[in-house]
């Protein structure tokens, strides 16, 4: 989502993360990996990042419409 100057990137919980999977796309390196690419995008491009848990998106989002 862009909104204003800022990109917020949202992530979502899928029923596939909560059972046991061998496969190299859910291991700690990977998400490291993804994350890590992320962080270095946004410095690439002064973007400011700021990680928030999902239950606080919709209130975060408020408060940033209303500033």
């Amino acid at each position: 989502l862009r909104s204003r100057d800022q990109v917020i990137f949202n992530t979502y919980l899928h029923a596939d993360e909560l059972i046991e999977n061998k496969h190299p796309l859910y291991s700690l390196e990977n998400m490291e990996s993804n994350i890590g690419s992320i962080l270095a995008l946004a410095r690439a491009e002064s973007v400011r990042v700021r990680f928030i848990r999902a239950i606080d998106v919709r209130s975060y989002l408020l408060q940033e419409r209303s500033a």
